[in-house]
């Protein structure tokens, strides 16, 4: 359905053109006639979209206007990025980050010739656009105002900040006027979806933002349907393919000892690849060629897939923004050229135990927004990182059996929403000086780390910066008490969990002071004996759970009788040793 496609893409084409960095880069470079006469082009073109996906059902030359229109629409979105690309890399060299020879390619020379290039190449692909657009007079299609949101499917995902990563790399989320983070968005849209059965809940956490949901398979093949040839999944035994496809799914379940099949090797437009199974082992020859055959890659998904090594032109992949190396348990290092990916916003190199290091500019990535990471890194991050990482939003750090510290260049991400912190054994001791700059943090995340000491002499001012609303506490042997800077946070928490922590004896006064808490949860504290009289206070409350704490505590708050039972009566919903106690409030 090509009308689906090219009334979303004029939409892309038009909001990147309206920008104020490409009003920007049409003045710096020159071409600010050029972008504003390709704006009106595909203004007039889009205003009839909707007539035409009407007229096509009795007229096969507008169904072969629209097939042309979205090839042309792809190149434009090419060609748009590309320009994009070369102004960041611009931006990366002036901040003087990258090395001689990288400056050199940026000489005056070749910045006149680079601009030269695209703006041919722009006037090339307006002179193919506004032809298509003088067909469009010929079957006098009339404008229609759309009367609904065009929806795209998205594959299984689990953390909301997640779910919009995959939306971002395709270029699907755009913010008109900057307000609007883009995982705002593309949580607005999933949650569009979610409510129309698009997918089905499987699980939700306690504070509500890891959710696993699942496609019905229905859904999953009209999905399918509706990206008609654009999407094709392939297997080893395949034999025909449209040389047209954009995004691959591969569901090959074994690829060791296989090479990469030669039916892929004419597909030059290839814009996303996912492997549908956890392959395992592959070669070195299947990833070169994978990579050096779909130059135009925005998502590369290679979850699963064991390899060595990603080869050093992995940097010429300029439009990529996913990469998942989630799970490839034999990589031991990325090639340094990985940080020419500027456009890239997604790594997950969660799970990947045997890699030692991070390339030595890995700070040179200024769109990387989500990053997992497992390694054998002692310390994160390094100081020459850490200013370049300032558009960091997702950070979740895992099973990094030999990291040792967080460092006070964490100060530096400001964006951060969301920092996970799980299964690192030999961290002792967070960056105190550095949590309270992380001014944009919502959720807090530390779970199954043994060594930690919240309360060690330097972290005992530790701050919760204001905004904070989940903090999630599990499994911290040494945990005693919350640190007492943690109050910041108070006006703005809403969910606390507290799970696993054997040491864990006491809340503080101040919790009383937390008027949004709308959920606690206290398991497996054993010591825990007590809870603040003050907390009948809390009217914004709807659970309380208790479980495996104090046999003490649990007497205290049974239902009417318990000492405690005043200072949680007006919660709704209490949950004593698991069970839902009898609350009529």
């Amino acid at each position: 359905m090509a009308e689906s496609f090219v009334f979303h893409a004029a939409g892309q084409i038009l909001g990147k053109l309206t920008t104020l960095a490409f009003r920007e880069i049409g003045l710096i470079w020159g071409v600010k006639k050029d972008f504003k006469r390709l704006q009106l082009t595909v203004s007039a073109i889009k205003a009839v979209l909707l007539d035409a996906a009407e007229q096509k059902k009795k007229n096969r030359q507008v169904e072969d206007w629209l097939e042309k229109l979205q090839d042309v629409f792809y190149d434009v979105g090419d060609l748009l990025d590309d320009i994009v690309t070369e102004d960041l890399r611009r931006k990366v060299v002036i901040k003087g980050s990258k090395r001689k020879a990288v400056k050199n390619f940026f000489s005056s020379s070749n910045s006149v010739a680079l601009r030269i290039t695209m703006s041919r190449k722009l006037k090339n692909i307006r002179s193919r656009l506004e032809d298509i657009d003088a067909d469009r007079k010929k079957f006098e299609l009339v404008e229609r105002a759309p009367d609904s949101l065009v929806a795209y499917p998205l594959r299984e995902q689990t953390h909301s900040f997640i779910r919009a990563s995959d939306w971002m790399a395709h270029g699907f989320i755009q913010s008109s006027n900057g307000s609007w983070q883009l995982e705002d968005i593309g949580n607005q849209y999933f949650h569009e979806l979610l409510s129309r059965s698009f997918f089905q809940y499987e699980s939700i956490s306690f504070d509500s933002t890891l959710i696993t949901v699942k496609m019905h398979d229905l859904v999953h093949d009209l999905a399918l349907s509706v990206a008609g040839k654009d999407v094709s999944r392939v297997n080893y035994d395949t034999r025909n393919i449209f040389e047209g496809t954009r995004h691959l799914l591969f569901s090959a379940v074994r690829s060791e000892r296989k090479e990469f099949p030669n039916f892929l090797l004419k597909l030059n437009k290839v814009r996303s690849f996912y492997f549908e199974f956890e392959v395992g082992p592959i070669s070195k020859t299947f990833v070169d060629t994978l990579i050096k055959t779909f130059s135009c890659l925005r998502i590369l998904d290679l979850i699963g897939s064991m390899f060595e090594e990603l080869p050093d032109f992995v940097g010429s992949l300029k439009h990529l923004k996913y990469l998942d190396l989630e799970s490839n348990r034999n990589i031991k290092a990325l090639p340094n050229t990985i940080c020419n990916l500027v456009n890239l916003q997604t790594l997950y190199l969660n799970d990947c135990v045997m890699l030692q290091d991070l390339p030595r500019d890995f700070g040179n990535l200024p769109s990387l927004r989500t990053l997992c990471l497992t390694s054998k890194m002692t310390c994160f991050p390094k100081k020459e990182h850490a200013d370049g990482l300032k558009s960091l939003r997702y950070l979740s750090i895992e099973s990094c059996d030999h990291l040792e510290s967080l460092l006070g260049g964490m100060k530096n991400f400001t964006a951060l929403r969301y920092l996970n912190i799980y299964k690192c054994p030999n961290l002792t001791s967070l960056p105190a000086e550095s949590i309270k700059y992380l001014t944009s943090l919502e959720i807090l995340s530390i779970c199954q780390c043994k060594k930690l000491d919240l309360l060690a002499e330097e972290d005992t001012m530790m701050e919760l910066p204001r905004g904070l609303y989940s903090l999630e506490l599990e499994d911290i042997p040494k945990l005693k008490e919350l640190p007492r800077g943690f109050e910041n946070a108070a006006t703005t928490i809403k969910y606390i969990t507290i799970r696993d922590c054997p040491s864990f004896e006491i809340l503080p006064e101040w919790l009383q002071n937390c008027a949004s808490l709308t959920k606690l949860q206290l398991v497996n504290c054993v010591l825990l004996k007590s809870v603040p009289l003050g907390m009948h206070q809390l009217t914004a409350i709807r659970e309380l759970h208790i479980q495996n704490c104090s046999k003490n505590l649990i007497e205290k708050c049974k239902w009417e009788t318990g000492k405690y039972w005043p200072c949680i009566s007006q919660t709704p919903e209490n949950y004593l040793r698991g069970l839902k106690s009898k609350n009529y409030h």
